[in-house]
């Protein structure tokens, strides 16, 4: 099977990595640049754009065909890391947190349905020793660790709401 492939650079970037693509073609990700801070970014097939938040930390975890991506940033108001929707067409960011957890919550958007009313990630409460899977279905949200792991995490949904994640077993072993 032959694949076809393209390759991109962002100028100045020391890393790169690529967490999504959507059915039009823009990809999601993240890069750093000399000073080690992580900015996330959509390009499309033509241009590279840079969501609108500076700081030390920030990437784009899953893009959907509406142009409305999901990630993570690190929230230096709060003082811990927050999930945000960035919608392209306005260049719009939402912050969002798991409602009713504990302060000093880590919250991490991975993936998003088209409908943009289902969406996955994971939190991690102090002290920061375990890392659970959520889904928001609706405005309702479950949060749910795969018994016996330390670290489950959801990485992104289909248009279907169909999610996918991996987790980390009582052994450290790492299952998708």
């Amino acid at each position: 099977t032959q694949f076809n492939y393209k390759s991109f650079t962002i100028p100045g970037a020391v890393t790169l990595g690529v967490a999504s693509i959507n059915n039009s073609g823009t990809a999601s990700g993240y890069f750093t640049g000399a000073s080690g801070n992580y900015s996330g970014f959509l390009r499309s097939s033509t241009t590279v754009v840079t969501p609108v938040l500076d700081g030390s930390f920030t990437v784009v975890n899953q893009v959907n065909a509406q142009g409305i991506a999901v990630g993570e940033f690190f929230n230096a108001a709060a003082g811990n890391y927050s999930g945000f929707f960035y919608n392209s067409g306005t260049q719009s960011f939402t912050t969002y947190d798991v409602p009713g957890q504990p302060a000093g919550t880590n919250t991490a958007l991975g993936g998003i349905t088209a409908a943009i009313t289902q969406f996955c990630g994971f939190v991690s409460s102090p002290p920061y020793t375990t890392v659970k899977a959520f889904l928001s279905n609706n405005g309702q949200v479950t949060i749910y660790p795969v018994n016996g792991s330390s670290t489950t995490e959801c990485l992104g949904m289909n248009k279907q709401g169909v999610s996918v994640g991996f987790y980390i077993d009582a052994a450290g072993v790492s299952h998708g």
